[in-house]
């Protein structure tokens, strides 16, 4: 994965309070989007947290998302224990 891939996706994670790996769907998601390719089904009615991810980033609907949740909401709730790819 690139740098500049993981370093937006580690953003998300952390603004966001996602785990990485509905912050990886999510980068994963608009570069789909941007690229053309059609959402599948597994990512379309998947409800796991990447694909949850790759729905919204695919949708490019995170701005209404942060405006729900900004960043000092994170703080508050504490440290994100499911914060892991494996």
């Amino acid at each position: 994965m690139k740098d500049s891939l993981k370093d937006k996706r580690n953003e998300l994670a952390e603004e966001m309070c996602w785990t990485l790996k509905r912050a990886q769907g999510y980068v994963d998601g608009e570069v789909s989007q941007q690229n053309g390719t059609e959402l599948s089904d597994s990512y379309r009615y998947g409800m796991d947290e990447y694909s949850k991810g790759f729905r919204t980033g695919y949708y490019t609907q995170v701005l209404a998302i942060h405006n729900e949740h900004p960043r000092s909401a994170c703080r508050e709730l504490g440290p994100n224990q499911s914060n892991s790819l494996a």
